[in-house]
């Protein structure tokens, strides 16, 4: 697999198989300077684990993640925190909100959801002038789409003014990166395991292929077209695999009367499984929302003594430690100390005044009126139940809703 190589063909036909089979050969070879880069971590977890099963040792990094190999060139590029986005959003939406958005732009979730939207849209490398373009060709214009031009516009604005990138524009920079400077210690690259490749993911591999080999895996259905086009275009080398190695999969329907007889059945369905041979590694659950299933299938999983490894990641908020250091903190007076806000300015709180001492990574929690000392803006706490006032704490209860205010 040498050159730009395009490995095209449908679900089971061996795509990921004959790449790992090429990194069994260089890693046989006791070649170093290749990277396997797939689209998440749980995946390159269970490839590394495959090829250690199999007797293989290497570094991990050349089995990684596409950000996290991307990670060695960002240096002085930040992407933009995940909190960050649906802040501004919502401080656009305060100080003007489009008439279009009049009547829902204080809805809770609202701005999370035009967050979301910017997030999906600058992913695919649509920022808001491409997005405008696009609608005036194709006659979208309207009040709605104009309303969120402005919003999408408005958070454009303040993200470049703290320096920050959303993931595709942080993608052509790094593309541009690679394509102008040298690539140290790699000579093959394989993508494996997208459905599709984005614009700037693009851009990315075709940055690679200009200093080394570059293989790209696509399955063949009609969300990847358009990738398969651009890779062809830019010099890729085709080789399409039209047979199925692996044999299709049975697709069965079982309806629960409650989610414990679900959970149960999982369960079953799993030890039916081992009990002709397969692994347990090589069943998995996939769940829509890991909020209640999650523990039920925890609980089910140890009741019939299966072993089960649960890839979501707990809230920091929610670890043991945390809380017990912010259940230390909250009593204490934030009077005379210095915090730092989300958009990491510094601020002292006023002496003699209290103040809510849970300082998160989202913004400043503090009691009545406080001057950012970065910026010289004023924030506050604004809160929701009856009784409360600027002078006071913001209270912790359930029926308590705060805001925060930009720095």
């Amino acid at each position: 697999m040498s050159g730009r190589i395009l490995i095209f063909g449908p679900p089971g036909s061996g795509k990921t198989h004959a790449v790992m089979g090429e990194v069994r050969r260089l890693l046989d070879a006791g070649a170093r300077d290749f990277r396997l880069l797939v689209p998440t971590a749980t995946m390159a977890e269970h490839l590394r684990n495959q090829l250690a099963r199999e007797g293989f040792a290497f570094p991990p990094e050349l089995v990684s993640t596409l950000t996290r190999f991307l990670a060695g060139y960002s240096k002085g590029l930040e992407q933009a925190p995940p909190a960050a986005l649906p802040l501004i959003v919502e401080t656009a939406l305060s100080r003007r909100a489009p008439a279009a958005f009049a009547k829902v732009a204080g809805f809770a979730g609202f701005s999370t959801y035009l967050a979301r939207l910017i997030e999906d849209f600058a992913s695919v490398g649509c920022g808001v002038e491409r997005l405008s373009g696009l609608v005036a060709r194709l006659g979208l214009a309207g009040p709605i789409v104009s309303g969120f031009l402005e919003i999408y516009r408005a958070a454009e604005v303040e993200l470049r003014k703290r320096g920050w990138l959303l993931r595709g524009e942080l993608l052509s920079c790094l593309a541009s990166r690679i394509q102008s400077g040298p690539v140290p210690g790699v000579a093959r690259v394989f993508f494996d395991g997208f459905l599709s490749m984005t614009d700037p993911e693009l851009e990315v591999a075709g940055a690679l292929a200009a200093h080394a080999d570059v293989t790209v895996t696509l399955p063949a259905w009609s969300g990847a077209d358009a990738a398969r086009e651009t890779l062809l275009k830019i010099g890729f080398r085709e080789e399409q695999l039209t047979e199925r190695r692996r044999a299709r999969p049975a697709e069965v329907i079982v309806e629960a009367r409650s989610q414990a007889e679900e959970v149960d059945e999982i369960a079953r369905r799993i030890l039916a499984g081992h009990s002709t041979g397969r692994p347990w590694r090589e069943m998995g659950v996939i769940l829509r929302s890991a909020g209640t299933y999650a523990p039920a299938l925890r609980s089910s999983f140890e009741r019939f003594g299966i072993p089960a490894r649960f890839y979501f990641a707990q809230p920091a908020a929610e670890h043991e430690v945390i809380r017990f250091l912010t259940g230390v903190e909250r009593p204490r007076s934030a009077a005379g100390t210095t915090r730092r806000c989300w958009g990491r300015c510094r601020w002292r709180s006023p002496a003699g005044t209290a103040a809510s001492s849970f300082i998160s990574a989202r913004g400043c929690r503090g009691a009545g009126w406080t001057r950012c000392g970065r910026s010289g803006r004023w924030m506050r706490w604004s809160a929701s139940t009856p009784g409360s006032s600027s002078g006071e704490r913001p209270p912790n209860g359930p029926g308590a809703r705060s805001r925060f205010a930009l720095c």
